[in-house]
């Protein structure tokens, strides 16, 4: 595959992402934020406690 088609296509992915996620974030209403709000702490947390088989 060509790199220059493969940076294109990479970058235009990228760019469909980043508009579909702001277009998704603006469309929120007061409880949809309030439950992304709760798992991302909640995600936090989990992440903050560690894996068990590491200890």
């Amino acid at each position: 595959m060509d790199y220059l088609l493969f940076a294109f296509s990479l970058t235009d992915w990228l760019w469909d992402s980043w508009y579909e996620l702001r277009h998704y974030t603006t469309h929120l209403n007061k409880t949809q934020w309030g439950i992304m709000a709760a798992s991302s702490v909640l995600f936090g947390f989990v992440c903050l406690k560690g894996n068990p088989i590491r200890h």
